[in-house]
C-alpha cells in the first residue's frame, strides 16, 4: 500500500510472447514511449517456434530501454499463455501490474492514464478503449464484423448497462488480456490467472467483478491487432465450452452469497432492459446460465396411448378441420391443440395446422402427419406477395370514382391476401385460444361458409388483448354469426366472458385417457411414520408466467418451513420453468431460491417431454396449483389422473377441478399463509391426503378423461355427423366419490351442454 501513495510507482509490465515475430519488436517500442516512469519491463517467450526469442534478443541489443525503464527478458519451454502471465508476475515488484500481448501495442500516455485513473477512482482494476488494428498497423474500416460488435459494447455501455461488470460479463468489452491494468494486490486477493487457453482474462475479470467495480477509460489506449494467427478465431467450440466454465462457476458463486462488490452482474441486479436489447450474446454464456435450471436428458417424445375416445366415436366419412394456434411451444394451449389433433387423425378425420408463430411442438404435428404452416415473421409489406398486394390496393384506390367496380376490387384483393396467407383452409375451424384472434378474424370475415369453433381458455375481458377499435368490431359482429361457435375449456372462463355478452358451451379437455396412471397409487400414499420414508416432493409444473404464482409458491414454501408447517425433509420441485438466460422470471427464481432459508430445498426444473414428466408425478408427495387466472390447467388435470393430493388456488376453473376438502385443498390466489397451511396440513395427514387423492382422480375419470370429453367436443365440431356408438365403452359410472361432491358442488358450476 505504501508504494501506491508514492508519486510515481512502480509499474511492471509483463509482455508474454509467443510466436509473433513480426509484431513483438512493435510491442516492446510501445512500452519505451511510455510517458510515465518507471516502468519494469518483463518478456518471457513461451517456445515460441518462429524465431521470436532471437528477434526480442536482437531488439534488445539494438536498442537499449530509455531511462527509467528496467528490462528483464527469459526464454521457456511452451507453457501455455496463463503459466507464462503468472510466472511474469510473480517476477515483478511493481505496484501496477500491466500486461502486454506480443501482438498488440500500447499508446505512448496508456500507463499515465491508467495509473491518474486508478489512483483517482479508487479502482483497483482499470481497461480501457481499443483500437482495433490489422496485420500492417491500419485501423479496421467502421464496416468491419468485429468494429461493429465493438460498437455495440460500447453503445450498450453507455447507453444500456446499470454497470460496466455487465457489459464485461455480455461482450467483454475489455477485449484481451493485455488490455488489464491492475494493482498487485488485487492479483493476490483473487488468485492467479486460470489455466484457460482462450477466456484466462475473462475469468480473471469475473473473480474480480466479485469484488469491486473496474474503472474505464473511455479513450482508446490500447492498439488491438486482428491477423491471420489471432487465437480466437481457431476454436469457437473450445472457446465457447471454457466461457461456460467460467460463467457457471461466477454465478454458482453469486447465488451462494451476495457479491462485495454492489453492482456486480448478477441476476438480482440484471434489468430487463438488458435482455431486451442486448442480452446473453455467446452461447457460453447462455449455457452457463441455462444449465442453472435441472434439465433432464429426456428419450425422444414419446407417442401417448392409442385415444380410447377413439374406440367410441368416429367422425364423419371424409370430414376435414383447419386448427389453428397462436404458438407452438410445449405449453398449456398448444399442447392441447396437439391433443386434440390427435384425437382427430385417430378417429379418422383429415387435419392440417395455421399457426402465428413456430416453435418445438411443430415437430409433433408433423410426426402424426398434419402439415403445418407458419405465417411469416416479417410484416407482409416485406415480402415479395406483400409488394404486389400493396401495389394492388394502391390501384383500387384510384377506383373511387366507380363504387361497384373498387368494391370488387377489394373482394379480390381480399381473397389474393388470403390464399397467400392461409392457403388452404377446410370447412371446418377450430381456433385454439383467444391468443389466435389475429388470424381468427382474417378466416371469419373472409371463409364466411366455414363452419368455426373458438375455443377460449383466456378468463378475462377480450378488449384487454384486443386494443384496435377495427378488431374489436369484427369480432363483435363474428360473434353474433351464426357459423361461429365459442367453446370454453371451464365454466368459470365461460362465465367471465358471458359477463361481456359472449357465451357459447363448455367443452372440458385433457387429452389424457382414464388409464393414465394405469390406476396405480402414487408412492406418496403411505402410512408408515414420517420419519422412516426418504425426503418428499411438493411438485408444481408450468413457471413460464408470473399468471401461475410460482414466486407466491415459493414464498409459501419459506413461511411453511420457518413457521413448523412444513418439516425440512421436504423439497419444492418446479417444472417447467423457461431458460434463465433470457427469461427474467427464471432468473428471479433462481436468486429467491439460493438464499439462505430455501437454499438446497428448491429445484427448478426446465421444460421436459411428457414422458419425463411422468417420473416427477409419481414420486410427488402433494401437487400445488398456485394460479392467480387459469382456465383449467393440463397439468392440473394430469395430476389428478395420478391421483395425487392436490392444493390449489380457487381461480376460474381451478376450483372446478378441485372441489375444497372433498378431492384436495383449495385457497385464495396470492395467499402465502393460508397457501402454507394447505400444503402443511396434506404433508401431515397421509390418510386424508390419500382420501383427497383418490377423489382427485375419480373426478377427472368422471368428468375430465378423453373417455368423459371426447364425444362432446367432436359434437361440437361435427354435429350433424358424429356417429355415437353404443355405450359399452370403458367410461366408468358414477363412484361414490362423485355422488359426494354432487352433494357438496355449487349447481351454477354444472357443465351445460357438456353432453
Amino acid at each position: 500500500m505504501q508504494a501506491t501513495r508514492e508519486r510515481n510507482p512502480l509499474v511492471s509490465v509483463v509482455l508474454p510472447s509467443f510466436n509473433h515475430r513480426r509484431f513483438v519488436s512493435n510491442a516492446i517500442r510501445s512500452v519505451y514511449r511510455q510517458t510515465y516512469r518507471p516502468i519494469e519491463l518483463i518478456i518471457i517467450d513461451d517456445g515460441s517456434s518462429d524465431g521470436s526469442a532471437e528477434t526480442i534478443r536482437e531488439f534488445l541489443n539494438d536498442a537499449p530501454p530509455p531511462k527509467g525503464i528496467s528490462v528483464h527478458f527469459s526464454a521457456q519451454k511452451n507453457c501455455g499463455a496463463p503459466a507464462t502471465i503468472n510466472e511474469g508476475i510473480e517476477k515483478a515488484s511493481g505496484a501496477y501490474i500491466a500486461i502486454l500481448n506480443s501482438d498488440d501495442a500500447y499508446f505512448p500516455e496508456r500507463i499515465e492514464e491508467c495509473v491518474a485513473t486508478a489512483r483517482n477512482r479508487n479502482s483497483r482494476l482499470v481497461f480501457t478503449y481499443v483500437e482495433p488494428i490489422d496485420a500492417q498497423d491500419k485501423p479496421l474500416v467502421s464496416e468491419h464484423r468485429w468494429r461493429s460488435w465493438y460498437y455495440d459494447a460500447m453503445m450498450q455501455e453507455l447507453d444500456v448497462s446499470p454497470s460496466v461488470g455487465f457489459v464485461l460479463l455480455t461482450r467483454n468489452i475489455a477485449v484481451a488480456t493485455g488490455n488489464l491494468f491492475f494493482q498487485r494486490e488485487l492479483y493476490d486477493e483473487i488468485g492467479p490467472f486460470a489455466d484457460y487457453r482462450y477466456a484466462h482474462d475473462l475469468d480473471f475479470i469475473m473473480r474480480s467483478l466479485e469484488l469491486e467495480e473496474p474503472a474505464l477509460v473511455r479513450r482508446p489506449l490500447y492498439w488491438y491487432r486482428l491477423h491471420d494467427a489471432n487465437t480466437i478465431d481457431v476454436a469457437d467450440e473450445v472457446i465457447d465450452a471454457e466461457l461456460e466454465q467460467i460463467y457457471r462457476r461466477y454465478f454458482i458463486a453469486t447465488l451462494a452469497e451476495r457479491p462485495r462488490n454492489p453492482v456486480a452482474p448478477t441476476f438480482a441486479n440484471w434489468p430487463s432492459c438488458m435482455s431486451v436489447t442486448f442480452g446473453p450474446t455467446s452461447r457460453g454464456l447462455n449455457r452457463a446460465i441455462d444449465g442453472l435450471v435441472e434439465t433432464p436428458k429426456s428419450a425422444p417424445p414419446a407417442e401417448r396411448k392409442q385415444p380410447i375416445a377413439a374406440q367410441r366415436a368416429a367422425t364423419p366419412q371424409g370430414a376435414a378441420i383447419t386448427l389453428v394456434s397462436h404458438e407452438l411451444s410445449r405449453t398449456g394451449a398448444p399442447k392441447l391443440a396437439l391433443d386434440v389433433a390427435r384425437s382427430m387423425v385417430s378417429a379418422g378425420a383429415k387435419v392440417n395446422l395455421i399457426s402465428l408463430v413456430d416453435g418445438p411442438l411443430r415437430d409433433d404435428f408433423e410426426r402424426i402427419g398434419i402439415p403445418v404452416k407458419v405465417l411469416q415473421r416479417r410484416p407482409l409489406r416485406q415480402t415479395a406477395s406483400g409488394q404486389f398486394l400493396i401495389k394492388c390496393a394502391r390501384l383500387i384506390g384510384r377506383l373511387d370514382r366507380w363504387g361497384a367496380l373498387r368494391a370488387a376490387a377489394v373482394r379480390t384483393l381480399n381473397a389474393l391476401r388470403m390464399l397467400i396467407l392461409y392457403p388452404h383452409i377446410h370447412d371446418r375451424v377450430l381456433i385454439n385460444s383467444f391468443a389466435s384472434w389475429p388470424i381468427a378474424l382474417q378466416i371469419i370475415q373472409f371463409r364466411r361458409r366455414a363452419r368455426i369453433s373458438w375455443y377460449i381458455h383466456e378468463s378475462y375481458d377480450p378488449d384487454l388483448a384486443m386494443r384496435a377499435p377495427a378488431a374489436r368490431q369484427i369480432f363483435q359482429k363474428a360473434s353474433k354469426q351464426s357459423n361461429v361457435n365459442f367453446l370454453f375449456g371451464s365454466d368459470g372462463t365461460r362465465r367471465v366472458w358471458a359477463s361481456y355478452g359472449y357465451d357459447g358451451q363448455v367443452r372440458y379437455w385433457s387429452g389424457l385417457p382414464s388409464n393414465v396412471a394405469n390406476g396405480k397409487s402414487a408412492p406418496h400414499q403411505d402410512d408408515r411414520p414420517l420419519a422412516r420414508r426418504r425426503s418428499r416432493m411438493v411438485l408444481t409444473v408450468g413457471a413460464g408466467t408470473p399468471r401461475k404464482g410460482t414466486p407466491t409458491l415459493i414464498e409459501a414454501f419459506a413461511y411453511g418451513r420457518s413457521a413448523g408447517l412444513i418439516d425440512d425433509d421436504v423439497e419444492l420441485v418446479i417444472v417447467g420453468c423457461l431458460p434463465p438466460s433470457w427469461h427474467g422470471l427464471t432468473r428471479d427464481l433462481l436468486v429467491r431460491t439460493h438464499r439462505p432459508d430455501l437454499r438446497g430445498k428448491v429445484r427448478l426444473v426446465g421444460i421436459v417431454e411428457a414422458s419425463e414428466l411422468e417420473r416427477y408425478y409419481a414420486r410427488a408427495s402433494v401437487y400445488v396449483q398456485s394460479s392467480t387466472m387459469e382456465c383449467l390447467p393440463l397439468a392440473l388435470l394430469d395430476a389428478m389422473a395420478h391421483g395425487l393430493p392436490i392444493v390449489s388456488t380457487d381461480v376460474d376453473g381451478c376450483a372446478e377441478a378441485i372441489v375444497d376438502g372433498v378431492c384436495g385443498l383449495t385457497v385464495p390466489p396470492r395467499d402465502i399463509r393460508h397457501l402454507a397451511e394447505a400444503i402443511g396440513r396434506m404433508l401431515a395427514n397421509p390418510a386424508e391426503a390419500r382420501m383427497w387423492g383418490d377423489a382427485a382422480r375419480s373426478r377427472f375419470v368422471t368428468m375430465f378423461s378423453l373417455e368423459a370429453t371426447a364425444d362432446a367436443l367432436f359434437r361440437s365440431l361435427f354435429p350433424e355427423g358424429t356417429t355415437v356408438l353404443p355405450e359399452t365403452s370403458t367410461a366408468p359410472a358414477l363412484t361414490a366419490t362423485d355422488a359426494v361432491w354432487l352433494e357438496h358442488s355449487d349447481p351454477k358450476q354444472r357443465v351445460p351442454g357438456a353432453g
